[in-house]
């Protein structure tokens, strides 16, 4: 399977490293995961040795479970955080 090889690929290293930071934003986030798709699968378009982090601070809106479908599909992972602290001046 194709996102197996892409998984292992990871370890060895990538051309291109795509960081989408979110919290909340499943719809946004799914639209954008499928224009990634849809540019592999693109027969005119080389693509180039990729992968996607998605920086999850704390969604809870299904965006995990987004993740995960589309984790079968791309060279993606996530970055989950919990909490965010903000300190003002």
């Amino acid at each position: 399977m194709a996102a197996d090889r892409d998984r292992a690929h990871l370890a060895d290293g990538v051309d291109v490293s795509v960081v989408i930071a979110t919290r909340d934003r499943r719809t946004l986030l799914a639209r954008t995961l499928r224009s990634f798709t849809c540019l592999m699968r693109a027969p005119d378009f080389e693509v180039p040795d990729f992968d996607v982090i998605v920086a999850d601070h704390g969604s809870t809106d299904g965006t995990g479970e987004l993740i995960a479908e589309y984790a079968r599909l791309l060279p993606l992972r996530r970055v989950r955080r919990m909490q965010c602290f903000f300190f003002f001046r």
